[in-house]
């Protein structure tokens, strides 16, 4: 046994069960690529049972992925643990900062699923900072959360949809509220993978 400073862990390496034969053949030849580099590296796989290759109704990564609707969402688990977590927070006269950051930790996670549930929360963030006055944490919660409770049921990601071929960014920061989208690749862009 070789021991080592660190180690690197990956388990989920399948590829992917969807698209044209052609593709998912690519997939599994540049899987069978990047598992013999990382065993040749030293890296531990895990084929485990969180292995989804082939299943319909596996559950991964705390999704409830459906094959045959090509989606995904929260686990039903994770959805009322967010819905309890939430009315908890509205029920409390002054929440604490750490149930507000670890529900709003949960509800940013599910909104991976939509992203369009992360407009809901106005209030939260100043909660968060300290910027809002204590006594008036509740009302401000409340606010964000029962808009995100009543979205909870389209916190979803579909497969097989079109991919718009193009890539936007938006401008995080407080103060900047860009946005921009390509034209275009560069020649870098165009360049092969690896070449």
């Amino acid at each position: 046994m070789r021991l080592a400073r660190s180690s690197l862990f990956v388990d989920n390496l399948d590829g992917f069960a969807f698209g044209s034969q052609n593709a998912r053949q690519q997939i599994k030849e540049w899987v069978l690529q990047v598992r013999q580099t990382g065993e040749q590296l030293g890296v531990i796989y895990d084929d485990s049972e969180k292995r989804v290759d082939g299943a319909a109704y596996p559950t991964t990564l705390g999704a409830d992925v459906d094959a045959l609707s090509m989606g995904a969402r929260p686990l039903a688990r994770r959805r009322s643990e967010i819905v309890d977590m939430s009315l908890f927070l509205m029920s409390c006269r002054q929440p604490k900062l750490k149930h507000v950051e670890m529900t709003a930790g949960v509800w940013v996670h599910i909104a991976q699923y939509k992203r369009q549930l992360m407009s809901v929360f106005k209030h939260v963030w100043p909660v968060i900072s300290g910027e809002a006055d204590p006594a008036e944490r509740w009302l401000l919660l409340a606010e964000d959360l029962l808009k995100a409770i009543s979205l909870l049921p389209f916190a979803r990601i579909r497969f097989n949809l079109d991919v718009d071929e193009v890539v936007t960014a938006s401008d995080a920061s407080e103060r900047g509220g860009g946005v921009c989208a390509s034209v275009g690749l560069t020649p870098e862009g165009r360049a092969p993978v690896g070449g």
